[in-house]
């Protein structure tokens, strides 16, 4: 289990700016050991137009990665930098992961859903040594006895997904699994919160305010991605809950 610490500012720019990257210092440190294993090395970025794909992509650029970057599309505001490349590709096409053309060696990392790429990798061989960090869920195991259905559903859904990316990379998958993720301004959790505390300055504790949450921040989230995806072989999954219960 990975444990980050709880980071939260009401002021934080970035709630005012969905779009913003950083390609400096401001970037969370990754260890040198991460950076020789990522330098020079192809990444895939899938779902990089996610706040997570945004974080990743600018923590791997300064690794020294050569990063693509995956989605349906590329809107100018989200581009990193010259050094980044676009690929256009929808997910929800089965086998749509082909179009990538990996070779051994190569490094993914997928910020999109579980369950949309598990479509992606259907019937696809993939070569050896091609390594995917896949960001999961925490409900994949918090709700698999829930009474409520929908609850049970969704962690059934999860757990066939992580199986099925497993299966297709042969051992080579990591699974991250993390809890509720804010820090980017643009979910609809924490950033819901701050707006209305915002407008308001008051929040209504619904049942009490007696259920425990710990979000993890995406920045953190993301160097999570990173170095596991770069790493040896590690026991699965990776949970990645905050540092802080709620």
């Amino acid at each position: 289990t990975v444990s980050m610490l709880w980071r939260f500012e009401i002021s934080d720019p970035c709630y005012d700016k969905y779009s913003h990257m950083t390609n400096s210092s401001e970037t969370l440190n990754l260890d040198s050991e991460v950076k020789s294993r990522l330098r020079g090395r192809r990444l895939f970025i899938i779902g990089f137009t996610s706040p997570l794909g945004q974080s990743i992509a600018s923590q791997a650029l300064v690794a020294g990665a050569q990063v693509f970057a995956v989605s349906r599309s590329v809107p100018a505001v989200f581009k990193v930098s010259n050094y980044c490349m676009e690929i256009q590709m929808d997910l929800n096409v089965n086998g749509s992961l082909r179009k990538l053309g990996l070779v051994c060696g190569d490094l993914v990392i997928c910020a999109a859903p579980i369950r949309v790429l598990a479509r992606a990798v259907t019937g696809v061989e993939f070569p050896s040594n091609v390594c995917i960090a896949a960001v999961s869920s925490a409900s994949a195991i918090t709700k698999v006895n829930s009474p409520f259905p929908r609850d049970a559903q969704l962690s059934q859904e999860l757990l066939t997904a992580e199986a099925v990316v497993t299966t297709a990379f042969e051992g080579n998958a990591r699974i991250l699994r993390p809890t509720m993720i804010y820090g980017s301004g643009r979910d609809n959790n924490v950033a819901q919160i701050v707006r209305i505390l915002t407008r308001f300055h008051v929040f209504p504790l619904v049942g009490g305010g007696v259920g425990l949450r710990a979000p993890v921040h995406v920045d953190d989230l993301a160097q999570v991605a990173v170095a596991a995806v770069a790493a040896n072989p590690i026991s699965n999954p990776i949970h990645v809950p905050g540092g802080e219960r709620l």
